[in-house]
């Protein structure tokens, strides 16, 4: 692993590298074998956090790049204390809109 510097996430939480690797659609786009060796040379570079959101809504097919990300750990042999993941959610309804132009 490189030097890449490292921050606490919040006041008590874990260490990881100041870099992050996000996926939105990018893994399912991608054949497997490259997603792996593309997690592990991120690892490799000092990349812990790693961003497996869903963005699905009711018009798009279902994407599973969380289970994509899991099957990608296990085939690049990364050990649990190598990674945190993240994802987060999107409140469709309650986002606040601009006004319309008059």
């Amino acid at each position: 692993m490189t030097d890449l510097p490292r921050r606490r996430i919040g006041r008590d939480g874990p260490a990881t590298g100041v870099l992050a690797l996000g996926s939105w659609h990018t893994y399912d786009r991608m054949h497997f074998p490259d997603a792996v060796r593309m997690l592990r040379r991120a690892v490799d570079a000092g990349i812990t956090l790693f961003d497996v959101g869903v963005y699905g809504t009711a018009d798009r097919p279902p994407v599973f790049t969380d289970v994509l990300f899991s099957a990608m750990v296990r085939a690049a042999g990364l050990r649990r204390d190598e990674y945190l993941f993240s994802s987060q959610a999107v409140a469709g309804g309650l986002l606040r809109r601009q006004p319309a132009a008059s």
